[in-house]
């Protein structure tokens, strides 16, 4: 079997942009990081891209 050099995709959504440029920041070295602000951006990009881990903000959901 061939290995490949693909590196995971993560999306990592958030509110807060210093959160989000931290996390790319943190996780750059060793993923290909998508950035997201609002959970639309993240249904949106999720059409095109099938990523292999999401990173969310919850801090703001209710039961």
């Amino acid at each position: 079997m061939k290995e490949t050099n693909r590196r995971a995709k993560v999306m990592l959504v958030d509110d807060d942009l210093s959160i989000l440029v931290v996390g790319r920041d943190m996780l750059k070295s060793r993923f290909e990081v998508y950035p997201l602000p609002s959970a639309e951006r993240l249904f949106a990009a999720l059409e095109h891209m099938l990523p292999d881990m999401l990173l969310l903000d919850t801090s703001k959901c209710r039961k």
